[in-house]
């Protein structure tokens, strides 16, 4: 699986997103998600900290497809 296969599902499967409200969301247009969803295009490491930061996805499992998928908050201990 790709990169571009593991942004185009975690904006359809886990977020249940359209392209342009996944654009929307990490400030980008539309044409910009297509194109990187597309097989063999780059996603740049500007978009892929955009996707990671705002939905709280692991750039390395973006990047590689490692799990976990989501970043991981150590539990406080009280």
């Amino acid at each position: 699986v790709t990169i571009n296969e593991r942004v185009k599902f975690f904006r359809k499967n886990v977020l249940h997103m359209n392209q342009t409200e996944f654009a929307v969301s990490i400030g980008m247009k539309q044409t910009s998600v297509s194109s990187f969803e597309k097989e063999g295009a780059t996603v740049s490491d500007q978009s892929i900290k955009a996707i990671s930061s705002v939905h709280g996805v692991r750039e390395e499992w973006l990047r590689t497809g490692a799990e976990p998928m989501f970043i991981q908050t150590p539990n406080s201990a009280l």
